[in-house]
């Protein structure tokens, strides 16, 4: 007798063979994992800084090299790349396979901040993140038609950006809209002329625009809180400023420059249906999904409206990725 005569013969058999194959079959199609390009998570870290005004040259020989110079020596480092751009220095340090990404992290933040001090002055401070910062799925639109751009950006960066950073799988949230300074250009011939140096225009500075803390005054049944306003707001409060003080001969800032009050990322403009607006890109933890990133941000921007100022517009759109 063949093999195949027993099946032949007993048919119950066959049948009960073939429906453990099948069910069998469909149990591992529902569970085992299957990848055809098995996602492979590189241990990257990167380190973005912010000096602006600087040119990419400068970015580099004072920010970009002072920081990789520190960095060097980290145990588990592959390879370094970085790239300087106007105002902005981006290093991705490189781990092997298998390095554990949090302690890399802490390696890294402890060299950051021991070198964080000698950076020139007016550059930001450091900002690191876990994987290359480029997962940017989603975009949010704000716009107003009441209310002032300048008003939103800064609603935006104070109130909303913290929240967003907190979602879970959410790994950076950042603005891109309006961003002013106010500089302060000076003539050396004109202060030369009034013998001064651009140190005494930096004190002046120093002294004259500050937060003040007075204290409080008390009567005999009431106190009040001295609240005065030390600060300079506008162009012509800047200009105004006493540089020295010599009576009805007082050097002004005017007399020796001049401030100018602009925005710092002027090549950055988000248009939404004719209206210009600020957008704010959403970066993914490399180890998150999407969908559900997507699915919290369907939960969370209701709640987030509800205590947006005026007719405030959220919208976001997702990456093809």
């Amino acid at each position: 007798m063949k093999f195949t005569d027993l099946f032949i013969y007993r048919p119950v058999l066959a049948i009960s063979i073939s429906m453990i194959i099948l069910l069998s079959g469909l149990w591992g199609m529902t569970h085992l994992p299957l990848s055809l390009y098995p996602r492979v998570t590189v241990p990257i870290v990167e380190i973005a800084t912010n000096y602006p005004g600087a040119s990419p040259e400068v970015v580099q020989n004072y920010v970009t090299a002072q920081l990789q110079e520190n960095l060097n020596g980290i145990d588990g480092v592959d390879y370094v790349t970085s790239t300087s751009s106007q105002g902005s220095s981006h290093i991705n340090l490189h781990f092997h396979l298998g390095e554990n990404l949090d302690q890399a992290i802490s390696t890294v933040m402890r060299k950051v901040q021991s070198i964080a001090g000698q950076l020139p002055e007016g550059t930001l401070a450091p900002n690191i993140f876990a994987g290359e910062n480029d997962n940017y799925y989603f975009v949010l639109q704000a716009t107003s038609p009441t209310t002032s751009l300048e008003w939103i950006t800064d609603y935006l960066n104070r109130m909303i950006i913290p929240q967003l950073e907190l979602m879970e799988g959410v790994a950076d949230v950042m603005v891109w809209g309006p961003s002013y300074t106010m500089d302060i250009n000076l003539n050396p011939q004109q202060l030369i002329a009034h013998n001064l140096s651009v140190q005494h225009v930096v004190t002046a500075l120093q002294n004259y625009n500050r937060p003040a803390a007075p204290g409080s005054t008390y009567g005999n049944s009431v106190s009040y809180s001295l609240n005065p306003d030390t600060t300079l707001h506008s162009q012509t409060e800047f200009n105004d400023l006493i540089v020295q003080n010599a009576g009805e001969k007082s050097v002004y800032l005017k007399d020796v420059g001049s401030a100018l009050f602009h925005n710092l990322n002027e090549n950055i403009h988000a248009y939404f249906n004719g209206i210009q607006g600020d957008a704010i890109p959403i970066a993914v933890n490399i180890n998150s999904n999407p969908l559900t990133v997507a699915n919290k941000l369907y939960e969370t921007l209701p709640r987030l409206q509800q205590h947006l100022p005026g007719k405030n517009i959220f919208r976001y759109y997702i990456r093809y990725y």
